[in-house]
């Protein structure tokens, strides 16, 4: 008779194990048959698996380090994408040896007004088992953050003697109190 061995997994590396063959034979009852495989594949592993702040609106952010490591047999080739205002990568690609690293500096903006963002940092590899990692990154900036609506009060014509009346909507956008200390106009407006 024939047995087929067929191999199902897909990580990258040197698999090793026994087929254990058993019958009746009295003289050998149980035999054993190596079997090895290697398969080479880079494998991805992203240190830390997200980022975060919490720091008052305009502080300065120092700048976080992703590691990249390859712990596969072949190399790792990366790219990083985000599509964010408030964060910047110094490098979107690159390459890693097998038990090789690489080092991306991830750049918070705290200059951004005040509020909560998040997005993710999009990890695609040919790692062969997780091409795609995302890696949440968040900002939390403390701080009041006055917002105006509508952005431009526009009365149109208006006939001698008549007097219309526009709202504006004062409103703090940001996570911490505002205090708002006058509104003020000149005539022939009033408020």
């Amino acid at each position: 008779d024939t047995v087929v061995v067929t191999f199902a997994g897909s990580a990258p590396g040197f698999h090793e194990q026994d087929l254990i063959v058993s019958s009746d034979d009295p003289n050998s009852p149980t035999l054993a048959v190596p079997i090895t495989l290697t398969i080479n594949g880079a494998a991805v592993t992203p240190t830390p698996t997200q980022l975060a702040h919490t720091v008052a609106a305009g502080t300065s952010i120092p700048a976080d380090e992703l590691t990249i490591a390859n712990t596969g047999v072949a190399p790792l080739h990366y790219t990083l994408t985000e599509s964010v205002p408030w964060l910047d990568l110094d490098k979107t690609t690159g390459t890693v040896a097998p038990g090789e690293n690489d080092v991306v500096l991830v750049q918070f903006d705290g200059d951004t007004g005040p509020g909560n963002y998040a997005t993710d940092i999009s990890l695609a590899s040919d790692d062969p088992v997780t091409p795609t990692i995302l890696l949440p990154a968040a900002l939390i900036l403390a701080g009041g953050h006055l917002a105006l609506d509508p952005g431009t009060i526009a009365f149109g014509s208006l006939a001698v003697g008549r007097s219309l009346h526009r709202n504006l909507v004062i409103t703090n956008t940001g996570n911490e109190q505002l205090t708002v200390s006058a509104v003020t106009v000149d005539l022939p407006f009033s408020i």
